[in-house]
């Protein structure tokens, strides 16, 4: 299964939607684009963490 990538729109998109959220801390935003792009390959590809592509890093 291929990568899960936003592009910069979107994650713009994203990312504003997530500061509006006060329960939801982001931190830093490459962190949290890298978590969210593989939180949507685990949704899309059906795999379990632990299969994980090594590009997502240790998520």
């Amino acid at each position: 299964m291929s990568v899960v990538e936003f592009n910069n729109q979107q994650w713009e998109k994203i990312l504003a939607l997530l500061k509006t959220c006060q329960n939801i801390y982001i931190g830093q935003e490459s962190d949290c684009r890298n978590f969210l792009e593989a939180v949507f390959w685990i949704t899309r590809s059906g795999s379990q963490w632990r299969l994980l592509p090594a590009d997502y890093g240790n998520c």
